[in-house]
């Protein structure tokens, strides 16, 4: 089930570094879900276990968290310049790739993947967004 962002929790420090949890955190873990510093919002690592018969819409969910997080300052997967992923297991690099190729567009961010054990399927994906505007084509 796709969580949707509700209200908007921010703490902003004296040097100007804003962050923000608009995420439910039901276990009440000690981090914020997004910093924004200067021209750039960093997120946390959006995770979720997916159904090894069907991965795609638990995949599709890690990137609807994403969307959902980075619309809070007004911005989408065009704005994105640096992601760095977890997979388990490897096998499913294709079927993340896929999906990966529907919300980002060329020019694409800088990507790091990472295969990870794990006792399931797993995926997971924290983004670094330029506020000064949107990745253009060459």
């Amino acid at each position: 089930m796709k969580k949707k962002p509700t209200r908007k929790k921010t703490t902003k420090t004296k040097t100007g570094i804003e962050f923000f949890s608009p995420y439910p955190n039901p276990h009440k873990l000690p981090i914020s879900q997004a910093a924004v510093a200067g021209d750039f919002m960093y997120t946390w690592g959006f995770g979720a276990v997916f159904d090894i018969k069907n991965p795609e819409p638990g995949m599709r969910e890690v990137f609807e968290h994403i969307g959902g997080l980075l619309a809070q300052k007004n911005l989408g997967f065009e704005h994105v310049v640096k992601t760095t992923v977890l997979l388990a297991p490897v096998q499913f690099f294709k079927t993340y790739s896929k999906l990966y190729g529907e919300y980002f567009k060329a020019p694409y961010p800088c990507r790091t993947t990472i295969p990870v054990a794990s006792d399931g399927a797993f995926l997971e994906i924290d983004v670094v967004a330029y506020l000064g505007g949107p990745r253009s084509e060459v």
